[in-house]
């Protein structure tokens, strides 16, 4: 009797979760209903440039916050059909994909939010929105490629090494891959990064040896039920693939968070990297419902959390949040919506006749300033040859926010620079 007592309790309490509220910030339905009658293409750069909150100016375009860093659509409903596919061309930010929903979603196809294929050419692999580039591709020894991008970009060891470096996430990617970096709430929303190329076999002749890109991420938040029987994909993309064997490393997996008051569905969640080659790291899942009922584990496994009375989008305080941004070059600003790109004529900055060594200032928000405890670094991504990190150098403030300056010989040429804060 006991037992059965036990069990109708369990009951009653799930049924009343599962009929609670949850209010999404922001969710006011100006972007209408998106119920597509066949696979779609949506381009994040239609978007215009407003804050997240915002109803968007024009329907269906959602808006681009830039201090957010977020493509975010408002809608009323959602509803993707079986057969039918949703993919996104990236925003020139490389901006994560964000919806919020008034009503609810249904998901009987596919949402593809995966890193671009890597092709026989020198440019980099294009990323999911929310995730990082490849690195580009080398040509034997005659034209060296670069590292990957992102956080946990790949390390490049050369155009002749016998090594790559897969893009990491929340696990490291093989080879020389870069750290693990973000949570598992996915707060802040962000993809995978992005691996590196290495030798080409000369028995099959010369190609572009090229790396995959990092999966994106997407936030779908739902004051009523995401029900999901297809699938949520945000796949890192693997390398060129040559005689037998993969030469470019594959980038990390995305990020796929869905909040809502009920989740539930036989669908599939995916975050991970290629199923060939060098092997990047696994993405991150997340779950926020009062009640699910999910069929999948999800690959890798979701993590679960309660959603609360309001769905939390962003970071809830920015004065407790840790990052690290650039602020000058050679004592010239950095913008504060940096692009990161490897072709001139899109420079953040353009900094001419440099009389190297350069100063790079950095400043971080909630970083310890004593160097026992954490590294703060700059990341040097340069168009052709080896990435380098170097250490920067505390010059004032505190631990809420303070300045570090790096100092190094900018290469003549195009070249990314990344801030780092890491744990010795």
């Amino acid at each position: 009797m006991k037992r059965l007592l036990s069990r109708l309790a369990v009951l009653v309490c799930t049924a009343s979760l599962a009929q609670a509220q949850l209010t999404v910030p922001g969710a006011d339905g100006s972007d209408l209903d998106f119920n597509p009658t066949a696979s779609v293409q949506i381009d994040l750069g239609e978007a215009t440039t407003a804050a997240w909150n915002t109803p968007s100016p024009v329907p269906k375009k959602g808006v681009y916050d830039p201090i957010k860093w977020a493509v975010v659509y408002k809608y009323a409903n959602v509803t993707i059909g079986p057969g039918i596919t949703v993919t996104f061309v990236n925003h020139p930010s490389g901006a994560p994909v964000v919806w919020l929903v008034s009503g609810s979603v249904t998901i009987n196809g596919t949402i593809w939010i995966d890193g671009g294929d890597a092709v026989d050419a020198p440019d980099s692999a294009q990323p999911g929105p929310g995730g990082f580039a490849g690195g580009r591709g080398n040509f034997s020894n005659l034209a060296p490629g670069s590292a990957g991008f992102g956080p946990g970009g790949g390390q490049y060891n050369g155009p002749l090494t016998s090594t790559a470096g897969a893009g990491g996430f929340r696990t490291i990617g093989s080879g020389t891959s870069g750290p693990v970096y973000g949570n598992t709430r996915l707060v802040p929303l962000v993809g995978g990064s992005g691996g590196s190329p290495w030798f080409a076999n000369f028995g099959c002749g010369n190609y572009w040896i090229q790396p995959g890109a990092g999966g994106g991420a997407i936030l779908i938040a739902c004051a009523h039920s995401i029900s999901v029987a297809g699938v949520i994909r945000a796949n890192g993309s693997a390398g060129t693939y040559y005689c037998g064997s993969t030469y470019g490393a594959s980038g990390a997996g995305g990020g796929i968070r869905l909040v809502a008051d009920s989740v539930t569905g036989i669908g599939a969640l995916r975050a991970v990297d290629s199923t060939v080659g060098i092997h990047g790291g696994l993405g991150c899942i997340r779950v926020e419902a009062n009640f699910q009922s999910l069929a999948d584990p999800g690959v890798p496994a979701w993590t679960f959390g309660l959603p609360g009375a309001t769905a939390v989008l962003w970071p809830e305080d920015l004065s407790s949040s840790r990052y690290v941004r650039l602020v000058s070059i050679a004592g010239k600003p950095v913008p504060a919506d940096p692009r990161i790109g490897m072709n001139f004529g899109i420079e953040d900055v353009r900094v001419v006749a440099v009389a190297n060594p350069t100063s790079v200032v950095l400043e971080t928000m909630n970083v310890d300033t004593n160097s026992a405890t954490v590294h703060v670094r700059l990341r040097v991504v340069r168009k052709n040859g080896k990435d380098d990190k170097y250490d920067a150098v505390f010059q004032g403030g505190n631990k809420a926010l303070a300045t570090w300056v790096a100092t190094l010989d900018l290469p003549p040429d195009i070249t990314v620079l990344e801030g780092l804060v890491e744990t010795p």
